[in-house]
């Protein structure tokens, strides 16, 4: 493990301060280690400035933001609940629509490094694409076995993985178009591929009464998926809540970012009490702390 999980942002119960969220969604990093956060039901895109820690809110009054994206350049790409794909600039500022057509419930997206664009959406088995040149999304595949799909991640040939609440992770092979079980991720939460090219799976629990929440990387060779590292596992003792994972984020030094705030209607109306809304940060070395 790479040691305990501390607050990096919000835990300080539900509301529209800086230092509070209200069901944070997507994570995405920029290409200096600073954090954004799409903040769901304050309707904000904030941004965590890694070398000072400051919290300000880069983009605001975006209806529904579920997940983003920051390229090389300081573009912002978000991803709303209607499935539609904005591009800002680097301040916040000049959007353009860049992926349409993708219908309703969508919950997260990849954003590849030619600016095409990999979208899912919660009621659908299909995976979505639309190419830096043309914003009507088309179908790339459809896979019967995704469902309530609620994560998708791109390794580094362009290979697509999908996680989702009543599925093992589909990966879909780019050089051969086609879809299979990984057999792995039964009911995982969130996925992301870190800088080693591996799997990162998060695990939540099933029930408001779980507090088992654990993150396991994966090494993919042969098609075959390996355990590398149980990178965290939630300690009850101090952590004593439901850990609603929606979403996280590995930096290029290792440090593991986990946004925390489960929408109820995602996972039953029982989950809608959990108000245990943050970031966490795992750093990577063994009983380091960063302290909120």
């Amino acid at each position: 493990s790479k040691g305990k999980g501390s607050i990096y942002a919000g835990g300080n119960g539900l509301g529209t301060s800086d230092n509070q969220l209200q069901q944070p969604e997507g994570l995405a990093l920029d290409s200096d280690g600073n954090l954004y956060i799409a903040d769901y039901q304050n309707t904000r895109i904030q941004k965590i400035t890694k070398s000072t820690g400051a919290v300000t809110t880069i983009i605001n009054t975006v209806t529904a933001p579920t997940d983003l994206h920051v390229d090389n350049s300081g573009n912002i790409y978000v991803l709303f609940v209607d499935g539609n794909v904005k591009k800002y600039d680097n301040q916040g500022d000049n959007s353009a629509n860049v992926s349409t057509g993708t219908g309703n419930t969508s919950l997260s997206m990849h954003v590849d490094s030619n600016g095409d664009i990999y979208t899912i959406s919660l009621d659908s088995k299909k995976v979505w694409k639309a190419t830096s040149g043309n914003s009507s999304a088309s179908v790339l595949f459809e896979d019967d076995a995704i469902h309530f799909p609620n994560s998708i991640a791109l390794d580094s040939v362009g290979n697509v993985y999908v996680s989702g609440q009543n599925q093992s992770i589909i990966k879909w092979t780019k050089s051969t178009s086609t879809s299979s079980n990984l057999g792995i991720g039964q009911a995982s939460r969130a996925i992301t591929i870190n800088s080693k090219d591996n799997i990162v799976v998060a695990y939540d629990g099933s029930s408001i009464s779980s507090k088992n929440a654990k993150i396991i990387e994966y090494k993919l060779e042969d098609g075959v998926a390996n355990v590398v590292a149980n990178l965290y596992t939630q300690d009850p003792s101090s952590e004593d809540y439901y850990m609603g994972i929606s979403s996280l984020i590995e930096d290029n030094s290792g440090n593991l970012y986990i946004a925390i705030g489960k929408d109820g209607g995602r996972s039953g109306s029982d989950f809608n009490n959990v108000t245990k809304d943050r970031i966490l940060v795992v750093k990577n070395g063994l009983n380091i702390e960063i302290l909120a």
